[in-house]
């Protein structure tokens, strides 16, 4: 049995919380505009696909781990704490867009988005405070920008991160390239 029990996947349509750790074994879905607030300050894994949608927003202190694609979109927020070091997403799927951010937001976005094995897009004016690393090989691996998005890294983030005491190494030596498209700002 998993540490905090084992639970099938769920669509919530209602705000919902959830105690850590906790394991998904399906996909998840909060939608509509609804809140998902995660206690416990532990991992939260899906195994399986994790997607905010319709402006919805995560109120998180752990570890969001998903083996699928990771998507907050159409203005949602994730980590509304407003310290990005003490939370994270962590995409483990193979796929050059592991971990989606899109459609802008009027809730902040804050943390350590991590993708070892894929990239990262953030799109529609979606602005991250944090840090972003990708580490799929080959194209799998970029960090892509565009319609306005925005990375704001704050000074001496890295050495003040609490959400990941030890990163595992990503799996490959070879640069990651960031594509940036309309705005260019960092």
């Amino acid at each position: 049995a998993q540490v905090g029990g084992t639970y099938p996947g769920a669509s919530y349509g209602t705000n919902v919380t959830l105690s850590t750790p906790r394991y998904i074994n399906g996909d998840f879905t909060v939608s509509g505009g609804k809140t998902l607030t995660l206690t416990g300050g532990g991992v939260f894994f899906v195994a399986g696909k994790f997607t905010m949608s319709g402006g919805g927003t995560v109120f998180n202190s752990g570890i969001i781990a998903a083996d699928g694609i990771i998507t907050i979109s159409g203005g949602g927020g994730y980590n509304n704490t407003g310290d990005p070091t003490t939370s994270g997403i962590f995409g483990f799927a193979a796929n050059s867009k592991a971990i989606v951010l899109s459609g802008g937001s009027s809730a902040p976005l804050h943390g350590v988005a991590y993708t070892p094995n894929g990239g990262i897009e953030l799109s529609g004016g979606s602005n991250w405070t944090g840090m972003l690393i990708s580490g799929g090989a080959g194209t799998l691996g970029k960090i892509t920008m565009s319609g306005g998005s925005r990375i704001t890294y704050p000074a001496g983030f890295f050495g003040t991160l609490k959400a990941l005491p030890a990163l595992p190494p990503l799996p490959h030596t070879s640069t990651t390239v960031v594509t940036l498209t309309g705005r260019r700002e960092l």
